[in-house]
């Protein structure tokens, strides 16, 4: 086991069934189970330099020194496995915490590291191995010479395991390339949990995968379930192309996979129209239904209902700017007729003078300047016949 490893001193792993002494308070060990990494390696090394004082006082009784042993060394507070990898790969992490690791735990650290740097160029020297019997040389790897064009990702292990474990999957909105970045290169900080699976032999396992709720509360993105996803156009092109690259690695068969496949061709047919930017706030639902829906029946990719779609999105542009310039005249009579004054006879004595904007439609502002404005015109039209009641009541005499 790699604790036998990293605390090679400590008796409960030496005897895993013996009772509890340094720990058996449940209260205690409740405790000791919600302590942060950090605290942990530090309460590990103050165990440590009391063990190694427990054993000394030993020698001394053996020696004729002391009158009494040391007491029964003390158990170590667990450390995974897992946390222990993720010590030694994060060098920032490591630096903090130096002064709290044990010899062993540095030597365990120092031992994998020049194991994968071995592993490493064995692989690199079994490539050109391959290389030179094949009489071949890596083929050239095209790409673009657009200085626009964003880095690589490399997708980290955690991505894959929030996929496949975590009820869901992953929203769209952390593939853009700033939130990859975040979670490849600062996995120890990121918001992450434990999920326990069984494997194909049966076994009860445990992974971490990214806590979805939690990082869409820190990076304040809509909730589950916006259609709109909290993304811009430029960030939804960006962020398909990333998710097409992960599917195409986490998904047998690859490209050649239907999953891959019916992804490329959803994405390509949103992305490739001419005015597809100018259109994309009345098309980014539709697509969210299509893909939500792939999710619940997956079905071939169908060109004709993706074809009715799109010219859904562009009658919804149609109506909606005939929506604003409805409101627009609406808006403007209503300014004008507000700064008439009223018979005296049509209104109470005591409320006599001229009417402000205010006084005719008292919401009218959040009205007219809600974004975005409705999609239906029913809801312009019985505005713009508001503003004819007010006509009929007070007839335009200038």
């Amino acid at each position: 086991m790699l604790r036998d490893r990293f605390y090679p001193t400590s008796q409960s792993l030496e005897n895993p069934e013996r009772a509890h002494r340094t720990h058996g308070n449940p209260v205690l060990v409740d405790a000791l189970k919600k302590l942060s990494l950090e605290g942990r390696l530090k309460f590990n090394r103050e165990i440590e330099v009391k063990n190694e004082a427990r054993r000394m006082k030993s020698v001394d009784h053996a020696m004729g020194n002391a009158s009494r042993p040391g007491s029964p060394t003390a158990s170590f507070v667990t450390v995974d496995s897992e946390e222990i990898d993720l010590i030694r790969k994060e060098p920032a992490f490591l630096k903090r915490v130096f002064e709290y690791l044990g010899p062993w735990a540095i030597n365990f650290i120092q031992a994998r590291n020049s194991s994968d740097k071995r592993k490493m160029e064995e692989d690199a020297e079994s490539r050109v191995v391959a290389a030179k019997k094949a009489r071949l040389v890596p083929d050239i790897e095209e790409g673009t010479n657009d200085p626009t064009v964003i880095s690589e990702i490399i997708f980290p292990q955690i991505l894959f395991d929030t996929a496949k474990r975590v009820s869901g999957g992953i929203p769209l909105s952390f593939f853009t390339y700033e939130r990859l970045s975040t979670i490849a290169s600062d996995t120890l900080s990121t918001q992450k949990l434990r999920v326990s699976f069984l494997d194909d032999d049966g076994k009860k396992s445990t992974v971490y995968a990214l806590d979805i709720q939690k990082l869409i509360e820190e990076w304040k993105l809509p909730k589950s379930g916006d259609k709109k996803e909290g993304l811009s156009y430029s960030e939804f092109r960006e962020a398909a192309g990333f998710l097409l690259k992960f599917e195409a690695e986490r998904t047998i068969g690859g490209e050649n996979s239907n999953n891959y496949r019916w992804l490329d061709n959803h994405f390509s047919f949103w992305l490739v129209h001419r005015n597809s930017e100018s259109l994309f706030e009345f098309w980014k639902e539709l697509e969210f239904d299509q893909r939500m829906e792939r999710k619940v029946y997956p079905k071939p990719f169908v060109a004709s209902s993706y074809e009715n779609a799109w010219s859904k999105a562009e009658s919804n542009k149609s109506r909606s700017i005939e929506v604003k310039e409805i409101l627009a005249a609406a808006t403007a009579a209503a300014m004008s007729a507000a700064s008439l004054t009223p018979p005296p006879s049509s209104l109470n004595p005591s409320t006599q003078g001229p009417l402000s904007k205010g006084d005719l439609f008292p919401s009218v502002n959040s009205f007219i300047d809600k974004e975005p404005f409705p999609t239906h015109l029913d809801t312009a039209l019985r505005f713009a016949e508001m503003i004819y009641f007010f006509h009929t009541l007070f007839p335009d005499d200038h």
